[in-house]
């Protein structure tokens, strides 16, 4: 039985190890040949797993067989405008000045109920209010409605709005979180020196604690109205 459990986790590792080293892109938005290496990788895994009478090399192997075609396929797509287009495909219009590109759509074997569906997620119930509608490579509806259907922004109404902080976290359950710290350029001096004057003896009494290029720390205690 031991064996067992101690398979299930060697294939769990070397499963995420490769989904990892083929990178984010592969599980983020699954193009078709990735969506097919995702599931070949699944059922590769689960055969050593179920039928311990097979070497546990048998199924490693082959995982890291599939990582490695993954890679070269990755990376042939980012040097070939012409391979990337035979491996992911086009981009296709679906709606191009509020008209449904019919041979388009029968082509991809996208309905009307497929197109009206993603217009609902967007918020659109009126199709006259679209510009464009793409069908990406990785199947997801990118909806670019006409100007006059677009959210306000300040540029429009010439108003001039300071840059929004982006806060990174650098204390996370009372131990200091060194990406963070790293990507806002802080020092865990100055965190330490802020802590301590809003009547924190450490970073250890810190729940939550984000902090910006500029130096403004945000600190939250394990109480919930402990906020400083």
């Amino acid at each position: 039985m031991l064996i067992n459990y101690i398979r299930t986790l060697i294939l769990y590792i070397t499963v995420v190890l490769a989904m990892r080293l083929m990178g984010k892109k592969q599980i983020g938005q699954l193009q078709p040949s990735e969506f097919v290496i995702a599931i070949m990788l699944s059922e590769l895994a689960t055969i050593p797993m179920q039928d311990t009478a097979i070497p546990l090399l048998y199924g490693i192997l082959p995982i890291f067989t599939l990582m490695a075609v993954e890679i070269a396929v990755s990376v042939l797509s980012l040097k070939s405008k012409k391979a990337r287009s035979i491996l992911e495909g086009d981009a296709v219009i679906i709606i191009k000045h509020s008209v449904m590109q019919i041979n388009e759509m029968k082509r991809m074997r996208y309905n009307i109920d497929d197109v009206t569906e993603e217009l609902r997620k967007a918020g659109i119930t009126d199709i006259r209010q679209v510009e464009y509608a793409i069908l990406e490579t990785n199947g997801t509806l990118s909806i670019i409605p006409k100007s006059e259907y677009r959210p306000i922004s300040a540029s429009d109404i010439k108003v001039n709005l300071p840059d929004e902080p982006f806060f990174f976290t650098v204390i996370s359950d009372g131990e200091f979180d060194n990406q963070g710290i790293d990507r806002c350029g802080i020092e865990k001096e100055k965190i330490l020196s802020i802590i301590k004057a809003k009547g924190m003896k450490s970073e250890k009494d810190v729940f939550f604690a984000a902090a910006d290029e500029k130096g403004e720390v945000y600190l939250q205690g394990y109480k919930e109205d402990e906020i400083k």
